[in-house]
């Protein structure tokens, strides 16, 4: 009787299983968040397929063995070539690197998002899947899932504070996507003010180049509304699951169906994030012996899209060498440096296992948004040294939350860089880090994640608010509001305003010949 009622339970789940497809974007470090998610859904029975280029595939391919994959070929990227840009990029100052990063952050989701929405259309008519799972920085992706009637679900590792910057109007106060500025420096000092809002308008005419792209791969997409002149509402008409909590992220302007669910992980990926380490067996070893010897271990890498200068590498090994810290240093190329005996280099290290081990007291990261959660997670303090991108805000943001010291890549010496790591290592920050770890762990919730994206490919409680059908309704509220203000100013006399027949064209108003008052008198009196 027991077995019969496992085989019916067991039945009546594959009856309610349904098929998610996760599209893992161009930038791999965007689809971190997706696999423990991906190992939930396997946990309750769904079919589960992501859809990459050849390289991300062979990531995955590793992490999540159960999935399915489908491979759409290689990105066009070639990262030897664009080496000598992202160089430079990582050289320039932060006043420069919040310019080109307000300009590259719209464009660049454009041009690599689109190219991959239309090479998957495809496959995903071919596969059929109940709902489609999308990192929500990519318009192109909610375009493509809205063309094949597949719903869709937004995932993140948090609160994207950088779109907010970009939905506010550009003379708002809010810090720009790049800015080394919290919102209190912006207000204590008028000529970082006026800096940022100068940032802010060069980068909502970006937003508005990069608008203009996406309306052309929503048209080769065939969308039947290829003309959205306002690209992310595509992305705040769905739902999205973000997986960190409201109070470990900046406040921002979201869908109104956002689920926070908490810094996920799964024993299946077993300390490892976005790449497999080769030597995990001994990098934990190796931790399990300076645990054993009493000695604290300093945690240190830059991510897979920094490349770490030889002036930069230099600084590190100072830095250990004066502070005389046991350090365990993933880094993807070979540092070009003597290397001290009481550091371990490795190409890849299982950072959440890393992070989880108890012999780890700190992190020196470059703020990549991925490896601060991890550190939240495990209540491991950071040393952040921002590079480019939105990892400017991130530090900010972590700093201001107590968890987390900036330093300054362009300025930074090895005393400043000692004084930081020993800092972290203090009481005040390891309490902090060790009160949002278990903040994490009372409210994180898998379960929520799965029943959402469950809910939307059955359609249970389907979440998606209608676009505005057309761009003449769009603009009904604009055209009011301008006849009321008219109105009002005419009322009040501050400014006469005359509403007259438009010509043919509706530019030019067509009104009778002006007689001067004299000149009609004069003629009357004749």
């Amino acid at each position: 009787m027991a077995s019969f009622l496992l085989s019916l339970s067991f039945a009546s789940r594959l009856a309610a299983a349904v098929h998610v497809a996760f599209i893992a974007p161009p930038a791999s470090h965007y689809a971190p968040p997706m696999l423990p998610i991906a190992h939930g859904l396997l946990d309750e029975g769904h079919t589960v397929t992501f859809l990459a280029h050849d390289e991300t595939v062979r990531k995955i391919k590793k992490l999540v063995p159960q999935a399915s994959l489908v491979d759409i070929g290689p990105s066009g990227i070639d990262r030897e070539k664009m080496a000598p840009m992202q160089d430079f990029m990582q050289s320039l100052g932060y006043g420069v690197a919040q310019v080109l990063t307000s300009m590259a952050m719209p464009m660049l989701g454009n041009l690599m998002g689109g190219p991959m929405a239309l090479a998957m259309k495809s496959p995903l008519m071919e596969i059929k899947p109940d709902v489609l799972c999308v990192s929500y920085i990519y318009p192109a992706f909610y375009a493509l899932g809205e063309v094949l009637g597949i719903p869709v679900v937004g995932i993140g590792w948090g609160t994207p504070s950088w779109l907010t910057s970009q939905i506010d109007l550009p003379w708002a106060t809010e810090p720009n996507v790049g800015s080394i500025h919290s919102r209190q420096e912006l207000y204590d000092n008028v000529f970082l003010l006026l800096e940022n809002t100068a940032v802010r308008i060069f980068g909502f005419v970006a937003l508005r180049i990069g608008s203009t792209l996406n309306m052309y791969f929503r048209y080769q997409l065939g969308h039947p509304r290829p003309l959205e002149v306002w690209e992310f509402d595509a992305v705040l008409q769905h739902p999205a699951v973000i997986t960190t909590l409201p109070e470990l992220t900046a406040g921002t302007v979201w869908s109104p169906y956002t689920f926070t669910v908490g810094i996920l992980d799964h024993p299946a990926l077993e300390g490892s994030g976005m790449m497999k380490s080769d030597d995990q067996e001994k990098i934990v070893s190796w931790l399990d012996e300076q645990h054993r010897a009493s000695k604290e271990v300093l945690y240190v890498a830059f991510g897979s899209e920094v490349r770490l200068s030889k002036a930069h590498a230099a600084l590190l090994v100072e830095t250990f060498k004066k502070g005389g810290f046991t350090v365990l240093w993933a880094s993807k190329v070979k540092p070009e440096v003597p290397i001290p005996d009481h550091v371990l280099v490795t190409k890849f290290a299982p950072q959440r296992a890393v992070l989880a081990h108890p012999a780890v007291f700190g992190f020196v990261s470059h703020g990549g948004m991925n490896s601060v959660n991890e550190a939240l997670a495990f209540g491991k303090p950071l040393a952040i040294m921002p590079f480019f991108a939105d990892q400017m805000m991130v530090a900010v943001l972590h700093r201001d939350l107590g968890v987390a010291v900036m330093l300054d890549k362009t300025a930074a010496t090895a005393d400043d860089l000692v004084a930081a790591i020993r800092k972290i290592s203090t009481e005040p920050f390891r309490r902090r880090s060790r009160e949002i770890k278990e903040l994490n762990e009372q409210r994180r919730d898998m379960s929520r994640a799965v029943q959402v994206i469950v809910n939307q490919a059955t359609g249970k409680f389907y979440l998606h608010t209608p676009p505005c059908p057309n761009l003449l309704l769009r603009t009904i509220p604009l055209l009011v509001t301008l006849v009321l203000l008219a109105t009002y100013c005419s009322c009040c006399c501050c400014v006469r305003v005359r509403l007259q027949k438009p010509c043919w064209c509706c530019c030019v108003g067509r009104s009778a010949p002006h007689v001067p008052p004299a000149a009609s008198g004069s003629k009357k009196r004749q």
